[in-house]
């Protein structure tokens, strides 16, 4: 992976900022890198034997990652597995596996014949690299080169205008590499188009080449063949679910609910599979209703019937789906929903370490949600005793967001109903209360900023100050 930076670094100086090179925290094996000609020789590999198997078995912390769908779908269809199994770069951003299979990452590039450009990086340019970085933060002092070995692939010289899809197709390649703990295979099928880059990475002694005439040697490479144990796989469909949200949300759900399977964790599988009916739901009404168009009574049953079995699940991983759930399947809910949402960032709070105070991205958004829905209740309301109640909770939600945004909302609030919220005994006391720290809790980290931030929450503190003079 560092050698991907240099070579971003030589070409494209402008496009990352210049760091000191990379060192592993822990010595492991080095990249294997293989030609290929067809599948089936992927498949001794992968296996480790011949092809009397059907399919292919894969470990819980294993992946074959590829450029595309179409190359997703053909490896699916080739191996008899499933081809949530297989990811694109994109798919598997954010994740992280024991053992990646790189397939046919430069025969499907679209830089094609472009990767020639990399003879240009020299030996001489990578001392100049190195003699100009600093080595102490990273402990990195020398590099590797075999000289003996000359890369025989043809020239191209270097045009920044002509190769500048070369840049993209860098970050990519080093996204791909970076997802592997522990071993990374590359394969390609078009030697003409993988020999410049498979040649450099030899010439930086940063991989190891298993020839395909030894068949002994492909054969002896037992990675995708491993076994996992029931826990494995439970760990890992719980890994799936904690990152199940963004773009990837329903394919992280799938691969969540058939690790639990694996695992033996029906109950789990069950509960998960009711999240990715209801995530399959909102992407099918997304796609034929228009946004805010109200729900028929049958969706909103379903929805009301997603957040009971979500609920009976007793599980802190499933409270905040179930209020989602609660909120969209009718008004007459979302007092409920709100207080769900906010019940789930209370309780996943308590449960992290508390050096970092803030709270971390689902909390926030969970805090804030639950914010927006009491807000919105008071708007619906015509009794005062109600409204100061809703707008009270939304001070509270929005206090413990940790937010900017929500602090600003505080700010709104207060400064907008200083006659309905000022025979609130209980807004007056929370106000208070954040002069002094508390344990466990997330309106702690208000507190700390409040001290040694006074510029970050400076219109906080002048909504405070104003609200509680104007109550006076």
């Amino acid at each position: 992976a560092a050698c991907v930076v240099e070579l971003l670094y030589f070409f494209f100086s402008d496009s990352l900022d210049r760091l000191p090179p990379d060192l592993g925290m822990f010595p492991g094996p080095k990249p294997i890198i293989m030609e290929i000609e067809s599948p089936k020789e992927l498949f001794l590999m992968l296996d480790g034997s011949e092809r009397e198997k059907t399919r292919i078995e894969f470990g819980a912390h294993q992946v074959i990652i590829v450029r595309n769908d179409k190359v997703k779908q053909s490896l699916a269809d080739e191996f008899g597995v499933d081809k949530d199994w297989i990811m694109t770069v994109q798919e598997s951003k954010g994740l992280e596996f024991d053992d990646v299979l790189i397939y046919n990452f430069f025969t499907e590039s679209e830089a094609g014949d472009m990767w020639r450009v990399v003879s240009n990086y020299t030996e001489k340019d990578v001392a100049e690299y190195y003699s100009q970085v600093s080595s102490e933060s990273s402990e990195v002092e020398k590099f590797e080169w075999d000289s003996l070995m000359s890369n025989t692939a043809r020239h191209l010289d270097f045009s920044y205008e002509q190769h500048k899809i070369l840049e993209t197709e860098l970050k990519i390649l080093y996204t791909a590499i970076t997802r592997a703990r522990v071993n990374i295979f590359m394969t390609e099928t078009d030697s003409d188009l993988s020999s410049p880059m498979f040649k450099y990475f030899k010439q930086r002694c940063v991989a190891d080449e298993v020839v395909k005439e030894n068949k002994e040697g492909v054969s002896n490479i037992p990675v995708f063949g491993k076994m996992s144990t029931p826990e494995d796989w439970k760990e890992r469909g719980e890994y799936y679910l904690r990152d199940a949200r963004g773009e990837n949300k329903l394919q992280r759900l799938r691969l969540a609910a058939k690790c639990f399977g694996r695992a033996g964790e029906t109950k789990r599988q069950d509960n998960t599979l009711v999240l990715i009916d209801h995530e399959e739901e909102q992407e099918q009404e997304t796609s034929t209703t228009k946004q805010g168009t109200h729900k028929s009574p049958e969706q909103r049953e379903r929805l009301y019937g997603m957040a009971t079995r979500l609920l009976e699940a007793d599980d802190i991983a499933f409270l905040d789906k179930a209020g989602l759930c609660l909120y969209q399947s009718g008004d007459i809910e979302k007092g409920r929903s709100a207080s769900i949402l906010e019940l789930h960032a209370r309780l996943s709070y308590a449960k992290r370490d508390k050096e970092n105070l803030i709270p971390d991205t689902i909390e926030q958004e969970n805090f804030n949600s639950a914010a927006k829905i009491y807000e919105d209740l008071s708007d619906q309301e015509s009794s005062d005793k109600l409204r100061r109640q809703h707008l009270f909770d939304a001070v509270r939600n929005y206090l413990c967001s940790g937010t900017m945004k929500g602090w600003k909302k505080v700010g709104e609030i207060l400064d907008s109903n200083v006659m309905l919220l000022k025979d609130s005994t209980d807004l007056r006391q929370l106000l208070s209360s954040l002069a002094e720290p508390h344990a466990h809790d997330p309106i702690s980290y208000v507190h700390q900023q409040l001290i040694k931030s006074p510029a970050k929450t400076q219109l906080l503190r002048i909504s405070i100050t104003n609200f509680f003079q104007s109550v006076s």
